[in-house]
């Protein structure tokens, strides 16, 4: 097989694996049943979620996550800028603080798990007992 064949078929994959299901995702927002029976298609899920409390918790969610891109990224570049320009002594152990904005992504997401016990469960974290 070769190179150009091999990078058609990994992009045929990549492309069935993403787009199909971000099509299935704009199709079934806009149909009014459940896959698999008749339905019509319309906007009331998007009115319904642009109502009221929704768009105050959508409007909540998109501040949140701008907010802490912000932060993240002012943080990493400030620790870059340090790492690449400056003479600093202990460069090693600032490009490894560096990571740090990754991991507040990853930790305010699975902060939005845990209330689930089963997850906490399963994870053998049985001392979780409430919510956080």
């Amino acid at each position: 097989m070769t190179t150009t064949a091999a990078l058609g078929v990994l992009l045929a994959v990549l492309l069935f694996l993403t787009a199909y299901p971000m099509a299935m995702l704009v199709y079934g927002s806009l149909h009014t049943a459940p896959p698999g029976e008749i339905g019509a298609f319309s906007l009331d899920g998007y009115r319904a979620m642009l109502s009221g409390g929704n768009a105050l918790t959508l409007l909540n969610t998109v501040g949140l996550s701008l907010v802490k891109t912000v932060l993240s990224m002012a943080l990493a570049l400030f620790l870059a800028w340090i790492v690449a320009r400056t003479d600093t002594p202990y460069e090693r152990v600032v490009s490894m603080l560096a990571l740090i904005p990754l991991d507040i992504s990853k930790s305010s997401a699975w902060a939005g798990t845990a209330p689930s016990r089963a997850i906490a469960a399963a994870m053998g974290l049985s001392f979780i007992d409430s919510p956080l």
